[in-house]
């Protein structure tokens, strides 16, 4: 009986540990586009008021500039009514990710990236 056990946990550990080499950069992408996201709209909210735009360089001016506004839909304001969509397409997002993650091959690293990036902004 202990031999069962003991083999029945081997072979869950070696399961665990092939799950978290295939996800690892995903993760940690991941958190560093949520950290990285929150970070910046923190030093909006703490250094631009409300409504007000800041720019860089004057020239930049015409073509972008950070604004402080509160976006209720998606990029660009497009669907304000609809963030109960948004969040399940993000869902629907992030699950379809992290079946097709494991499949990419290790050396297609660009798409790894871009899909740890797309992950991070989902969730």
């Amino acid at each position: 009986m202990g031999a069962v056990s003991l083999t029945k946990h081997f072979y869950l550990e070696v399961i665990l540990k092939e799950i978290f080499r295939r996800y690892l950069l995903l993760l940690v992408l991941a958190v560093l586009i949520i950290i990285l996201d929150q970070w910046t709209k923190n030093l909006v909210r703490s250094n631009i008021e409300f409504g007000q735009s800041w720019v860089p360089w004057d020239w930049l001016a015409p073509y972008a500039r950070i604004v402080y506004w509160h976006n209720q839909g998606a990029a660009f304001g497009f669907g304000p009514n609809l963030s109960t969509v948004f969040a399940v397409l993000a869902v629907i997002v992030g699950c379809a990710i992290i079946v097709y993650y494991p499949q990419i091959p290790y050396e297609d690293w660009p798409l790894r990236v871009a899909l740890g990036m797309q992950f991070g902004g989902a969730i």
